[in-house]
C-alpha cells in the first residue's frame, strides 16, 4: 500500500495495486506458551476492581504472569518480523490476482 497513509485516506484509492502477505500461522509456537498460561490460571487472572490505577493492578499481579505475557509477545514479534523479512522478495514479483473470492 503507498505509504505514508495519513487521515482521512486509511485506504488505497481505486484501481490501485496493494500487497497484502500472509505469513505462516503462529498458532503451533504459541499453543504451548497459553498451554502453560491456562494449567497455571485455570479462570483467567483479572484485576480485583477496574477503577485502580494500572500501576497497582501490576503490583498485585502475579509475578510469573508478565513473564509469560512476555514470552507470547517475543514470540509474536518474531513471527511478523521473520514476515517482514519476505516483503522485498513477494513485491519484486508482478501483483497476483484474488483467487476464491
Amino acid at each position: 500500500m503507498d505509504e505514508p497513509r495519513v487521515w482521512p485516506n486509511y485506504l488505497p484509492r481505486r484501481n490501485k495495486d496493494i500487497t497484502i502477505l500472509f505469513g505462516e500461522p503462529l498458532n503451533p509456537l504459541l499453543d504451548p506458551l497459553l498451554a502453560a498460561y491456562r494449567a497455571q490460571f485455570p479462570s483467567p487472572w483479572r484485576p480485583a476492581t477496574y477503577d485502580r490505577p494500572v500501576g497497582q493492578d501490576l503490583d498485585d499481579e502475579p509475578g510469573v504472569l508478565a513473564q509469560m505475557r512476555s514470552e507470547m509477545a517475543e514470540t509474536m514479534r518474531r513471527g511478523l518480523m521473520e514476515l517482514g523479512e519476505r516483503v522485498e522478495e513477494v513485491e519484486r514479483g508482478p501483483p497476483s490476482r484474488i483467487v476464491g473470492w
